[in-house]
């Protein structure tokens, strides 16, 4: 695919898009300061690109749709909130978000056979830069350790361990899929790579990121098996993915000849924490709480306004959005993510050739919004900008083959 932005006599500022998506991706891990790198990069190649003739593609009209109800719904939230500054400022964050979104989509659309290599080197970047971070603290390795860990779990360059761990998901699942289809170098840098993300998993202690990667691995499975029944692709799965398994397992074990390691994998592995079923207090509760008060106030709390109210999140995103933005927010929210989910459905159907690349997509963005059942995931950058590579490389697929 080969286009240009209608600029005359001036530069094509199109060649530049790989390389943006790069510097992008690769600041993405560091979220510690507001706003972060990524927030002003982003704002810097929306101001650059849109002037440039960067458009957003046909067939996103539905999706932009559901995001403007969602920020409607926010707004004629606004009727009964405590702090109106406070709440203005996280509703430009949400808003802020879905830009990341469609700033996403749009890149990759523009090229995704030069754009998506440049994500993935970023996103690699990102995510060792984290995972390193997290590792070298968590087992006192660095000067001022304490800065990288919350609660006793890594965290690295994030603000919340159940930030850290899902955001490396991705990344671990193509690393993984390289290891098992290259040889030679590649094979060996790809392993290694997996291996690192796979311990700074592990040192965020998040049940979350488990899951998340659980689902995300019976989907990528069940979706390449059924597409491509093959007993020779199948036997390669077999034994490379044996030998991944085989090594994270050994990696497990020789962490877990830390106490650090072993008391804090005991205490979260629990399925139930003393956190969640607090009677006052609990996740539990006040996932009730919000259910009830989203279903009999149809305008909801406000943007941030719950936790002023309950004074804990709800670890349930559809259910946050529902009290604090109202029935049409959460039917906004809720649509933006199952609008994707049903794209890529789609175009699976429609396709037996669909890459590795895209299915990690896929099953990652579907994972997440599964894991959004159990997280507060409504501010997760990498929520936005997977659904937005989702989006970008399906339409541009479509549009390479002709169908719309």
């Amino acid at each position: 695919m080969s286009q240009t932005y209608p600029l005359g006599t001036v530069f094509d500022i199109g060649r530049f898009v790989p390389t943006m998506m790069l510097i992008l991706l690769a600041s993405s891990s560091i979220v510690v300061i507001e706003p972060a790198p990524f927030d002003l990069l982003t704002l810097l190649f929306l101001a650059l690109l849109i002037p440039m003739g960067l458009r957003i593609p046909a067939g996103m009209g539905l999706v932009l749709f559901y995001s403007g109800l969602f920020i409607l719904g926010n707004i004629l939230s606004f009727t009964d909130v405590e702090n109106f500054s406070a709440a203005f400022r996280y509703m430009a964050v949400s808003i802020f978000l879905f830009a990341i979104f469609l700033l996403i989509a749009c890149m990759v659309y523009y090229d995704p056979n030069k754009v998506m290599p440049a994500f993935w080197k970023g996103y690699i970047f990102a995510a060792l830069l984290a995972a390193l971070s997290g590792i070298l603290a968590y087992f006192d390795l660095i000067p001022n350790a304490d800065a990288f860990l919350k609660f006793g779990r890594a965290k690295g360059l994030f603000k919340d361990p159940n930030v850290y761990a899902p955001f490396l998901i991705a990344p671990m699942f193509y690393l993984a899929a390289s290891f098992i289809e290259n040889q030679g170098k590649k094979k060996l840098l790809a392993l290694l790579g997996f291996l690192t993300l796979a311990l700074g998993s592990l040192v965020g202690f998040s049940r979350g990121a488990i899951g998340n990667l659980v689902v995300a691995a019976i989907l990528f499975l069940t979706i390449k098996f059924s597409l491509k029944p093959s007993m020779e692709l199948l036997t390669r799965y077999i034994v490379y993915g044996s030998g991944v398994l085989l090594l994270t397992l050994a990696l497990l074990i020789a962490a877990l000849q830390t106490d650090k390691v072993s008391s804090m994998l005991s205490e979260r592995a629990k399925l139930v924490q003393s956190y969640d079923v607090d009677a006052s207090s609990g996740r539990f509760t006040v996932q009730k709480k919000n259910l009830i008060h989203g279903l009999t106030d149809p305008l909801g709390l406000g943007p941030g306004e719950e936790v002023l109210e309950y004074f804990i999140e709800p670890h349930n995103v559809y259910l946050y959005v529902l009290a604090e933005n109202g029935w049409l927010g959460f039917i906004g929210f809720t649509a933006f993510i199952l609008s994707g989910i049903r794209l890529g459905a789609s175009w699976i159907r429609q396709r037996h050739d669909v890459s590795d690349e895209y299915l990690i997509i896929y099953a990652v963005t579907v994972a997440t919004a599964v894991q959004s059942l159990l997280i507060d995931s409504i501010h997760w950058r990498h929520l936005f900008i997977l659904n937005g590579v989702l989006w970008g490389l399906t339409l541009a697929q479509k549009k390479s083959t002709g169908k719309h």
